[in-house]
C-alpha cells in the first residue's frame, strides 16, 4: 500500500493471485474501522 513495490511483483513474490490480493485489501478497508474501533473499546 506503501507503493514501493507493484501489486504483480508482490503477488508473485508471495505465490497468490492478484484477485486474492485486492479481495482481501477490499475486506481490509471495508472493516478496519470496527477491527480498531473494537480494539479501542478493549483497552479502556
Amino acid at each position: 500500500m506503501s507503493g514501493t513495490i507493484s501489486i504483480s511483483d508482490l503477488c508473485r513474490k508471495y505465490n497468490i493471485k492478484p484477485a486474492r490480493f485486492y479481495y482481501w485489501k477490499d475486506q481490509l478497508t471495508n472493516s478496519a474501522s470496527e477491527i480498531f474501533d473494537k480494539r479501542r473499546r478493549k483497552k479502556t
